[in-house]
Formats: structure tokens, C-alpha cells, sequence
């Protein structure tokens, strides 16, 4: 039951449909909402959950949370300076490039949480994971 609450709230952290406050970087992919959404379908073993909780769900969403924060807050004060302010993009030179630097980092993270994910599930594992998703996401349009 741990493991299906911690895939959600990754889920929810990760969710690539444009609900979470700040844009990627780079638009990845993420395996986990498939991995709730067909657990059955995928039948993994005790190990691979154990291995995912441990080494995905309870390592990445602190750290993708803390990193979503700081991009969501240089975001606003960007747009406050911009459209309020008046502010030209010199003058938001600093906060445009510490954003840079966050969603960076963002993007390394979530580079990370797809390799451990694939080393956990394998490579075949893990490319049915992804052909779900891509499924998912023709079924929303």
C-alpha cells in the first residue's frame, strides 16, 4: 500500500500534462504514472517494487519538489518585474539565469530517476513502460 501511495505522489509531482506550476526543461517522459496506472499489466516482482520505492519514489521527489519551489518562485518574480514592473531583460538578467540554473538541475534529476528507473525495471521492462505511456497519451487527445 506504501508503494501505490509514493508511485501517486511522484505522480503527481511528475505529471507531464501540464499541472505542476513550472515547464520542463525538457519535455521527458514519466514512467512511473504508467507504472501505477498498469501494475497488473506489468506484473513486476517483489524486488523490482522494493528496488522502486527505495531507490526512485523515496529518493527523487524530494529533491523534484524542492527544485519545482525555487523554479516556481524565480518565475514570479520574473513575471512580477516583466508585466508589473516594467523591467527589461538586463535588469532580470540574475533571476533568468539562476532559473536556468534550476530547471537545469530539475532536468538532471529527472534524467537520473529514468536511469535508476530503467536499471530497476530493465531494459525490456522498461521499454513496454514507455509504450504505455506514449498509449496514454494518444488515448488525452
Amino acid at each position: 500500500m506504501k508503494y501505490l501511495f509514493s508511485i501517486a505522489l511522484l505522480c503527481g509531482t511528475l505529471a507531464a500534462d501540464g499541472n505542476h506550476i513550472v515547464d520542463e526543461l525538457v519535455a521527458l517522459p514519466h514512467p512511473l504514472k504508467a507504472l501505477k496506472m498498469h501494475e497488473e499489466k506489468l506484473g513486476l516482482s517483489a524486488q523490482q517494487n522494493e528496488r522502486l520505492q527505495k531507490e526512485v519514489i523515496d529518493v527523487f521527489p524530494n529533491k523534484i519538489h524542492t527544485l519545482f519551489d525555487q523554479a516556481d518562485e524565480i518565475e514570479k518574480r520574473i513575471k512580477k518585474a516583466v508585466v508589473k514592473e516594467g523591467k527589461t531583460q538586463k535588469e532580470v538578467a540574475v533571476d533568468l539565469d539562476a532559473l536556468t540554473k534550476v530547471k537545469r538541475e530539475l532536468t538532471e534529476v529527472h534524467i537520473d530517476a529514468l536511469n535508476k528507473t530503467r536499471e530497476v525495471l530493465g531494459v525490456e521492462k522498461y521499454e513496454e513502460v514507455l509504450e504505455l505511456l506514449r498509449q496514454m497519451k494518444e488515448h488525452q487527445r
